[in-house]
């Protein structure tokens, strides 16, 4: 593929009107230019279509794609086919860029030689006037991969986390195309997860940008992370058993797999613990009998959290024991 531009920058549409104007413009109004931006609507049955061709009729940059709803991986998957940038940078509609951050990022891109990946981080945004940084820093700025295990685990060791936002961070066009690597189409949870997964195998070296790319609006309402649905559950409990068991079977890197058996383990633990709020029987079984399959992973979480959660999951069974784990944390 001929690159024509440095960015690719796609952005899934679904009904959010209301922030779709501040989220284009963020990007249009950047002081860097050497980028195209892809809007995929992804059949919105409010005013979305009609803003998308709008801005499409005025700004030479744009690329439209109306299609039937398929989800958020599926929209992302529709972008990413028709890029022609040398990396992407995903956003999200109900997020923004931060002022000069395309100008910052490709000065990073290209002073650092191209690396395969730009992590970076964001705002977190409470309102309007009420915004957070979300911290994050690495040692080294650039770094050569020796292989994933270690690279996922400085990710831990450094900032006490894997930041496989898709938007966090910029990828390489050329290594998605060359691996075929895509988004999960009806992961719904964690397909952010997985194509992180995924694509960091690949790595040969990354890069570090500690100024945010975007803000992220914490509480809109409607939003996955607002509103913990039966199948983001699914999505994430498939997605941590997954990269558990893959990683825990691996020979080498005794000591650097273990910080990520530890990892996925607590995010599965802190999964179970969420679904207290379904009332739909045949949900809650499959649920729990997901996590009695599995319960092998909960031998690697750690602390007195995870201790008194699977104590009161031995007794009460996963279901009860999370309701009384939440009304715990509301007392």
């Amino acid at each position: 593929m001929q690159c024509k531009c440095l960015l690719s920058i796609i952005i899934p549409i679904y009904n959010v009107e209301k922030y779709l104007h501040q989220c284009i413009n963020s990007v249009l109004q950047q002081e860097f230019n050497d980028f195209e931006l892809i809007l995929v609507d992804d059949g919105s049955t409010d005013n979305c279509p009609h803003i998308c061709d709008e801005y499409l009729s005025k700004d030479e940059r744009l690329k439209v794609i109306h299609k039937n709803n398929g989800g958020l991986s599926d929209a992302r998957n529709a972008g990413m086919e028709i890029s022609k940038g040398a990396y992407i940078l995903f956003l999200d509609s109900d997020d923004f860029l931060t002022d000069d951050c395309l100008k910052k990022a490709a000065d990073v891109l290209i002073s650092k030689n191209y690396p395969d990946i730009l992590l970076s981080t964001f705002n977190s945004l409470f309102t309007d006037n009420d915004k957070e940084l979300n911290n994050f820093h690495l040692t080294n700025q650039y770094s050569e991969v020796d292989n994933q295990i270690k690279f996922l685990t400085t990710l831990l060791k450094e900032s006490n986390e894997i930041q496989w936002s898709a938007c966090r961070n910029i990828y390489k066009t050329n290594l998605i195309n060359t691996n075929i690597i895509k988004f999960e189409k009806g992961l719904v949870g964690a397909e952010d997860c997985a194509f992180f997964m995924e694509y960091t195998k690949y790595l040969k070296n990354y890069a570090v940008m500690e100024y945010p790319l975007f803000n992220y609006r914490i509480s809109r309402e409607g939003s996955i992370t607002t509103n913990i649905k039966y199948s983001a559950i699914i999505g994430q409990l498939k997605v941590f058993i997954k990269y558990f068991h893959e990683y825990n079977q691996i020979k080498s890197c005794a000591n650097y797999k273990l910080s990520l058996n530890n990892y996925f383990a607590e995010k599965f633990a802190n999964t179970i613990s969420t679904f207290y709020f379904l009332k739909n029987n045949d949900e809650i079984i499959l649920v729990e009998t997901m996590a009695e399959e599995n319960k092998e992973i909960l031998k690697y979480t750690c602390g007195i959290k995870y201790t008194i959660a699977k104590t009161l999951w031995n007794i009460f069974g996963y279901y009860k024991g999370s309701q009384i784990m939440n009304r715990v944390r509301r007392t």
